[in-house]
């Protein structure tokens, strides 16, 4: 049974209310001829006819109504269209005439199409929260990290290495390698660059969260950090938001400098936060900031950040290590991967849960919720912290071998 059903938790849920409303679909056609024609009052041929364009009204308002679940998120719609589902099939104990027959059967079956295509969207969603916690361990040079995750047609692990050391030698700070698998036989398929692989996926992860959550108008971007994540960040977000200009807050001035270079050579206005004066004033100022460093201790103080700005934190996964204050945290509209993995990992939310500034429940929600809708931002900025899921590397990974396969 566990190989003929969807896995445990929301997909398993999801399906057995999919089950449930076909048989109450079922039991509305058996019935429903009968209860239009001997209680209603309509003849046989009003019925055919009514129910005929009833669903060819259904099969056409399919389109728009994907299109309404792709905005407003698949849940929040899939609730709205269960509302209205059930007050057309209301309405047909009131029905007394052909044209109001008409009118709530056009309804329902526009309803229902909704529903259809809403819960599709939801079954095919991607849990974060059952992704599994990546074990780290501890090495003289630094950590190993292992992340594991399957999904859809492919399975995958990344071995990551953390070695704090290298910058100094001129190296990356994080490398690994990732494995893509066959999903059903777990071949193995691929083997990308981890670095490569990382430096695409956290930017589009943040773009996607910066995209539900921000203003948008932001076009002024503060960039603490000159390595590829802080890179990939400026080309990210500038593909969501109309960015056009950028700060970028460096601890090597010639870095920052260069960096700042590269985004003119873009086409945006680019400066250098050079000292705490001039970087403050960037941080009050700034529409959007990403944090891309290793930094340990927050970055700057949260108070200074406008109420309408977005905060995206990348660059630490550790306990103790954190970019973002408390005070930033304590009045921010939190989003997270998972939040498992955040209370697990995420300095920037650990350290202020435990000195009491926030509660579990001040997380407003994840990924899954944010893009379905089920986030309400609040008076204050926004913050999206991101410690890595092995989830994100696998769908990255399996969409560029699909391209790499379609080429060949």
């Amino acid at each position: 049974m566990n190989r003929i059903l969807p896995p445990a938790g929301p997909p398993r849920v999801l399906a057995l209310a999919q089950l449930v409303n076909s048989l109450g679909d079922g039991a509305y056609y058996a019935c429903s001829a009968l209860f239009f024609t001997r209680i209603v009052g309509l003849s046989p041929t009003q019925v055919g006819l009514g129910l005929t364009l009833a669903w060819g009204t259904g099969m056409l308002a399919g389109v728009p109504m994907g299109h309404l679940a792709d905005r407003w998120g698949p849940r929040r719609t899939a609730l709205l269209l269960a509302l209205l589902t059930a007050a057309a099939l209301s309405a047909f104990l009131v029905v007394r005439s052909f044209p109001a027959f008409l009118v709530a059967a056009c309804a329902y079956a526009c309803c229902q199409a909704g529903l259809t295509s809403a819960r599709q969207a939801l079954l095919a969603g991607l849990d974060p929260e059952a992704t599994p916690l990546r074990p780290a361990v501890d090495v003289p040079a630094g950590q190993l990290l292992l992340m594991p995750a399957a999904w859809g047609g492919y399975a995958g692990v990344k071995v990551a290495t953390v070695a704090p050391g290298n910058p100094e030698r001129g190296l990356p700070r994080i490398q690994g390698v990732y494995l893509l698998l066959d999903g059903r036989t777990l071949a193995p398929l691929a083997a990308l660059p981890g670095i490569a692989l990382t430096s695409l996926r956290t930017p589009a992860v943040s773009a996607l969260a910066v995209r539900h959550l921000a203003p948008q108008g932001a076009a002024s971007l503060l960039v603490f950090g000159t390595g590829p994540q802080a890179w990939g960040h400026v080309i990210a977000l500038r593909e969501v938001r109309p960015v056009e200009r950028v700060t970028v807050a460096g601890r090597d001035q010639d870095r920052a400098a260069a960096f700042a270079g590269r985004c003119r050579a873009l086409g945006l206005e680019a400066a250098v936060a050079a000292g705490p004066d001039r970087t403050r004033r960037a941080v009050a100022e700034a529409d959007l900031i990403a944090c891309c460093t290793g930094a340990r201790t927050p970055l700057f103080p949260g108070g200074l950040v406008k109420d309408d700005a977005v905060v995206v934190a990348v660059g630490s996964h550790e306990p103790a290590a954190r970019e973002l204050d408390g005070d930033l945290i304590a009045r921010a509209t939190v989003v997270v991967e998972a939040r498992g993995a955040a209370l697990a990992e995420a300095g920037d939310l650990i350290t202020p849960l435990s000195a009491g500034m926030i509660t579990d429940g001040h997380i407003a929600g994840n990924l899954a919720d944010l893009v379905g809708g089920g986030v309400i931002p609040g008076a204050g900025p926004g913050v999206f912290k991101s410690v890595g899921m092995a989830w994100e590397d696998l769908v990255v990974a399996a969409a560029a071998y699909r391209k790499w396969a379609a080429s060949r």
